[in-house]
Parts: structure tokens; C-alpha cells; sequence
């Protein structure tokens, strides 16, 4: 391994040690990089808070679960209910930056004295400028992998030479995030995404985004990975997992490729 990422992952290392504190967890791969250079600071500070709500699928929650044991880590799941508050139901521009800001709230009464909540933002989310950046920032959470400096590219570098798990599993993110913005977020529509994503799962694909078009469950666009969509062996499953997404109720398909995700 390059002397650049051993030399990246002492000073993840410092900046963890030098601000105590518990992880933010969702399972992907920074906040599995984080957890893990926490555990190795101090195995006793090694405590992972994962938010359990209709908005994780349950293999999410799996993942969750199998991963922090294997690193050592403890898991406090904590329960949260987004879809009682309206605010966040209705799905505005503002939804992840409420939700956020909400949940990190929640995770920060759990703290003990004298720690900090740590996330995984790496610097090209803080380049992306997403609204859940804005939370963050004025709820003072800290987030090494940024202060670092490292890319997303160099954290999965890092993951595959600590041998992380999921050093290459596909980025992820909450079921809402495929309801359009505007629709509302109901759990009838959250359950049929992840009753779909399951399903093309299921078929051996490792990137699955199943997006409700105009917030419509019998009408979507599945994304692939691009490598797997041009693959040969898509059309030699396309057509039962057509048939499977028909039997779902979904009427309307369309397959698109995502450039840029590495397959599992």
C-alpha cells in the first residue's frame, strides 16, 4: 500500500483521538472507515448509533448489524419516527436537511459527557453541497474523514487495505430519496421500493435505485450500474425481472444505467 494512504490513515487516527465521541453509523463504507479507526483508538469509545426507521430497508439494518460485530464495535439502534412529523412527510426542498438536523439532535442527548457525535463526511460530500451538510455544521458534529482531507475514492483506497467488508459496496441512501420532491412521503410508496430493490437484488445486481416517476408506484425507472445494465448477462435476465416488477404492480419500467458505481 502507497505510503500516502498509510500516512492518511495516521492523521484519521490523531483527529479521532484528539476529538472523543460516538458514530454517527449507516453502514456504507466512511462511516464503516470511521468506526473502524475508532475501535482502534479506543475499543471502549467504539460505539456505532444507527437510526431505525421505515426509511432503511432491512438489508440495511442487516448490514448494520453484521458489521459492527465484526469490527468490535458497539451498536445502540435507536428509533426513529420521520414519517409523524409533517414537515417531513411533505418532502420539500428542505426534507434531508429536517432530517438530519432532527436525527442528529437525537443521537447527540445520547452522548456521554465530554464526546462528540462523529460522522462520515468525506470531502467530496462537502463539495456536493448537500442540505444535510447544513445541519451538520450548526450542530458542531465532526466529521474526520473531512478534516483528513480524503476523497471518497481514497476512503474505499483505505477500506480495501484495512480490509473492510464493504470496501466497495455501492453507495447508498435512504428509500425517500426515490419519492420525487413534492410527492408525499407515505409508507405504502417506501415499501414498494424496497419490496422492488429487494427483488432486482435478489437477481444478482449490486447497485438498485427503483425511482417512483411523478411519485406513481406502478411507474418507475430502475438504475443500474452501468457495467451491469451493458452487461451480457442483463438481457439474459431482463425478462423475468420484468415479469417479477409487473407481478409487483408496476406496469411502467424503465432501465437506466448510473456511471461511476463500482460493482460488487
Amino acid at each position: 500500500m502507497s505510503a500516502a494512504v498509510i500516512r492518511n490513515y495516521d492523521q484519521l487516527l490523531a483527529v479521532v483521538a484528539a476529538n472523543p465521541g460516538w458514530v454517527a453509523f449507516s453502514g456504507g463504507v466512511d462511516s464503516t472507515l470511521l468506526l473502524r479507526a475508532l475501535v482502534e483508538v479506543d475499543p471502549a469509545r467504539g460505539v456505532a448509533l444507527f437510526a431505525d426507521s421505515p426509511l432503511q430497508s432491512q438489508i440495511d439494518r442487516e448490514n448494520v448489524g453484521r458489521l459492527a460485530a465484526q469490527l468490535g464495535a458497539q451498536l445502540r439502534v435507536v428509533a426513529i419516527a420521520p414519517l409523524l412529523r409533517p414537515d417531513f412527510v411533505a418532502n420539500r426542498p428542505d426534507r434531508c436537511y429536517l432530517c438530519k438536523k432532527a436525527l442528529y439532535r437525537q443521537f447527540q442527548t445520547l452522548l456521554p459527557a465530554g464526546t462528540q457525535l462523529l460522522d462520515g463526511t468525506n470531502c467530496d460530500d462537502l463539495a456536493a453541497g448537500r442540505p444535510g451538510q447544513r445541519a451538520i455544521a450548526e450542530l458542531g458534529v465532526v466529521s474526520p474523514l473531512a478534516l483528513v482531507g480524503l476523497s471518497k475514492a481514497e476512503v474505499r483506497e483505505m477500506a480495501r487495505w484495512l480490509g473492510l467488508p464493504n470496501w466497495n459496496r455501492p453507495s447508498s441512501s435512504c428509500l425517500a430519496t426515490r419519492i420525487p420532491e413534492g410527492y408525499l412521503i407515505l409508507p405504502e410508496l417506501l415499501r414498494q421500493v424496497e419490496a422492488g430493490e429487494q427483488l432486482i437484488r435478489i437477481q444478482g445486481f449490486g447497485h438498485v435505485r427503483l425511482r417512483l416517476n411523478n411519485g406513481r408506484p406502478e411507474d418507475v425507472t430502475v438504475e443500474l450500474a452501468r457495467e451491469e445494465l451493458e452487461g451480457c448477462d442483463f438481457s439474459a435476465r431482463w425478462g423475468r425481472l420484468d415479469q417479477e416488477l409487473l407481478a409487483l404492480g408496476i406496469v411502467r419500467r424503465c432501465f437506466v444505467g448510473r456511471a461511476g458505481v463500482i460493482c460488487v
